[in-house]
């Protein structure tokens, strides 16, 4: 059962990890104006751009039992980053900065200095699973393939900050040039039951968030203990579009060439080079080897974003 905790009481430390190549202009005055408003309510913050410092700093902080909340100001890659280099004990916000931002939206955060500052004032928390990839976290998802191979062609020519239309060439070019190679997954499940699937795509979700919403395993629940994996099997372009259509139908479940399950570890194999991501940043290349961390990180959430999910917020809240 979920159940909502706080952060140490007397916890008067935020410290704002800032990734200086998340979303466009105007990011050093929102978190100006967060300061302003953590100061407001009493809260101490630092700006730190350096990840090194920011780790140390969290994970001192926190277990001294000061650290009140690690704002991570960035994209989705940055929030993993964070939870894949700080200790289960810190808590942590997502202030949206990126692109997609998609864990925000799951969590209705919005890049809004005052209600990042009441959340934090608040300090509700929400143990969440995370996933592992070759011993590297990840909070929302991981994907090898096509789309994999796009956000490695973006990452490539990246200069700066990264906006929807700079998805356009890597997307054409992959359309062009991605071979579609066969996909070997081993899957460990909840009873230890195994199975092996072969596809040409395959994502693996630890919550329900993906660009432009598309909705692959909506079940996705970062509380079970387990990824939900749905994985196609044809390889082309033109069946690249047929999925596409049903997933925007939601009725893509009901495909023949499409695999549903959840397991706690998965590998993925193939005999040709293929890249894979988590949350959006590209990270390395096949074999990968991936498991459940479970209840890895604390979210600092907002208290609607609880009393809408039937979740009893603290005793002293009421």
């Amino acid at each position: 059962m979920q159940t909502v905790a706080g952060v140490p009481p007397l916890s008067n430390q935020v410290l704002i990890a800032a990734n200086p190549k998340a979303g466009s202009g105007g990011r050093k005055q929102l978190l100006e104006q967060l300061v302003v408003q953590l100061s407001k309510r009493g809260l101490i913050a630092s700006i730190l751009t350096q990840l090194d410092d920011t780790v140390s700093q969290a994970n001192e902080l926190a277990a001294a039992g000061k650290l009140r909340a690690l704002v991570a100001a960035g994209g989705d890659g940055t929030a993993s980053l964070l939870v894949h280099r700080t200790s289960p004990q810190v808590p942590i916000l997502v202030f949206p900065l990126g692109t997609e931002n998609l864990l925000a939206h799951y969590l209705h955060l919005r890049s809004k200095p005052e209600q990042a500052a009441q959340v934090i004032q608040d300090g509700h928390t929400l143990c969440l699973d995370a996933g592992s990839a070759n011993g590297r976290a990840f909070l929302l998802m991981i994907s090898c393939g096509f789309d994999a191979d796009v956000v490695e062609r973006l990452h490539h020519r990246r200069q700066g900050n990264i906006t929807h239309w700079a998805y356009l060439k890597p997307i054409w070019d992959a359309l062009r040039h991605y071979p579609f190679p066969n996909l070997r997954l081993t899957c460990k499940g909840m009873n230890d039951e195994h199975a092996s699937v072969l596809a040409r795509w395959a994502f693996l979700f630890n919550l329900p968030c993906y660009a432009q919403g598309l909705a692959f395993c909506p079940q996705s629940d970062g509380h079970d203990g387990l990824l939900d994996l749905c994985t196609f099997t044809q390889g082309s372009a033109a069946r690249g579009f047929w999925y596409l259509s049903n997933l925007l139908l939601r009725r893509h479940h009901r495909l023949a060439d499409c695999h549903l399950g959840q397991y706690s570890k998965i590998r993925i194999e193939a005999d040709q080079r293929v890249p894979f991501q988590i949350d959006g940043d590209p990270c390395g290349e096949l074999p990968v080897d991936i498991e459940i961390l479970p209840r890895r990180w604390q979210a600092l959430v907002p208290r609607d974003w609880l009393l809408n999910r039937g979740l009893q917020l603290p005793v002293s809240e009421g």
